[in-house]
């Protein structure tokens, strides 16, 4: 396989397993530690990841909550008079308030 294999091809041609680098540390020692910060930063990741999560369902559930409230008001909601409009009309009413131009307030 990956990594797993090179160890087993180098202790198969004889590498010294007992063998220490200069500081007094063994190759298992040396991938313990590799594992140990691979693992601390994957958290780490998932933590932030986590967060995000959180940050997205929270303005979802505000936009869906904005929606619900504006829909139970009288002129926003299923009573508005704007129901009875033209749905592209609207649609262009809504597209040129997008783009920074209202018809509102020209």
């Amino acid at each position: 396989g990956g990594r797993d294999g090179v160890v087993r091809v180098l202790l198969d041609a004889g590498a010294a397993v007992l063998a220490r680098d200069g500081s007094g540390r063994s190759a298992r020692s040396l991938a313990s530690l590799a594992l140990t910060t691979t693992l601390r930063s994957q958290l780490e990741k998932v933590e932030r990841l986590k967060e995000v999560v959180a940050v997205l369902a929270a303005a979802e559930y505000e936009a869906n909550a904005m929606a619900f409230a504006m829909g139970m008001q009288e002129r926003l909601g299923a009573a508005s008079l704007v129901r009875g409009l033209d749905a592209e009309l609207v649609r262009m009413v809504i597209m040129a308030d997008a783009g920074g131009c209202s018809w509102f307030t020209h």
